[in-house]
């Protein structure tokens, strides 16, 4: 097993300082590391609708220009 830590904080404070339009964008970049750690997802996983709801959760993210 391979356990993989990720410091996101930068990148992530970028992502939700910058204009929405930016956003998906700056997500998808940062996210790119993660790529294969998805592997129980059939298929190719959308990593920026993962990273949307948290925990499972069903709350809107900022990320996508809502309140969360």
């Amino acid at each position: 097993m391979t356990i993989t830590v990720l410091d996101s904080y930068t990148e992530m404070r970028a992502t939700l300082n910058s204009p929405l339009a930016e956003r998906p964008e700056l997500l998808r970049r940062m996210l790119e590391p993660t790529a294969g750690m998805f592997r129980y997802f059939p298929g190719k996983p959308d990593r920026n609708s993962l990273a949307k709801f948290p925990n499972g959760s069903a709350a809107p993210s900022p990320l996508a220009g809502t309140p969360g």
